[in-house]
């Protein structure tokens, strides 16, 4: 398997897991909400989108660095980044704004932490999202 077919696996993957991951986000979250209370999933749900924009942004780096000519694996692979990329990185963005209105709505150090780690997010989210796109607009 190449590096790129290996890419165009992971990122399937990848996407699959985010979207996983977004459900339990987004249902934790409406329980927080519901219940006036941050619950545990938040923080785990949040961790493990960390983890799963670290890869994707390992992806991408792979699609810039080895996808120098318009062949039908670069394509594929820049159909992933995409749809599944753009589309599950939007997602994120919007359930971590709602996360972080719940949050601010909070007293305490560690929400204050929360915070501060979600404006970081938010901000590595847009800088990955116009990395994805600049390089949409520029493959072959």
């Amino acid at each position: 398997m190449s590096s790129i077919e290996g890419a165009i696996h992971g990122l399937s993957v990848n996407a699959r897991e985010r979207e996983r991951v977004l459900r339990r986000l987004r249902k934790a979250i409406r329980e927080s909400l519901r219940d006036n209370e941050l619950k545990a999933d938040v923080k785990a749900s949040f961790t493990q989108l960390r983890e799963l924009r670290s890869y994707l942004s390992k992806a991408l780096q792979l699609a810039i660095d080895s996808c120098k000519e318009a062949s039908e694996e670069c394509l594929d692979l820049k159909t992933l980044l995409e749809f599944n990329a753009l589309i599950s990185l939007d997602k994120e963005e919007e359930l971590l704004l709602k996360l972080m209105k719940l949050v601010k709505s909070e007293k305490g150090e560690i929400l204050r932490q929360l915070i501060s780690d979600l404006e970081n997010d938010l901000r590595d989210i847009d800088e990955l999202k116009k990395r994805v796109l600049n390089y949409l607009e520029q493959a072959p």
